[in-house]
């Protein structure tokens, strides 16, 4: 049996970290998930992000 109550609102128990780097264009991401450990943490997702901007003012053409 737990030393600890069932709580109603228990704190968060995980955390995610996101981490951004710049890397030279020719690193291979391999490299990186080869320290990936698949037995520990079997459900691996992959994000990608993609981001623009289109900006228009009076008088001129869209600028993208």
């Amino acid at each position: 049996m737990s030393n600890y109550p069932i709580l109603k609102n228990a704190p968060i128990t995980e955390a995610l970290i996101d981490i951004h780097v710049k890397v030279p264009d020719d690193y291979d991401v391999v490299q990186l998930k080869s320290l990936y450990n698949v037995d520990k943490y079997p459900d691996q997702k992959e994000w990608k992000k993609w981001e623009g901007r289109i900006e228009f003012k009076k008088g001129s053409p869209p600028y993208f």
